[in-house]
Parts: structure tokens; sequence; C-alpha cells
């Protein structure tokens, strides 16, 4: 049985409520802050979804007090 990853596109991103720019972005992800893109194509890229739903737990965890780290 394979597993589907859902990839998301910048667009979709906001769409979710990332409220960050490109440029921040770049900086989170270099910062090792937000989940890696992947490069489809020089001019295309996309996140994979369970990562950016990872990223997001965890900082409502941080929200919330409770430390999710492993």
């Amino acid at each position: 049985m394979k597993i589907q990853k859902r990839l998301v596109t910048r667009k979709e991103l906001r769409e979710f409520g990332v409220p960050y720019s490109s440029v921040h972005l770049t900086r989170l992800e270099k910062a090792g802050d937000f989940p890696q893109r992947v490069h489809l194509s020089q001019h295309r890229v996309v996140w994979d979804l369970s990562e950016i739903e990872e990223w997001y737990a965890g900082k409502a965890a941080q929200r919330s007090g409770v430390d999710n780290t492993p």
C-alpha cells in the first residue's frame, strides 16, 4: 500500500492560515523553524502538508504551555 503525500502550494499555505511572506518563510526554513520546501522545478515549490500540520500543532502546544518535544 502506497502512502500518498499531500503537497501544498504557497497560496494554499496562506489559505491554511500561515500568514508569512515568501521572504519570511525562507528565513524560517533556513533557521530550521519551518518545514523545508520541495522544489518541483526551477519556479515551482510546494510543502508537505503533514509537516505543516506538525509545525502548526507544535505552535499551538507552545501557546497552551504544553511541551510536545520528543
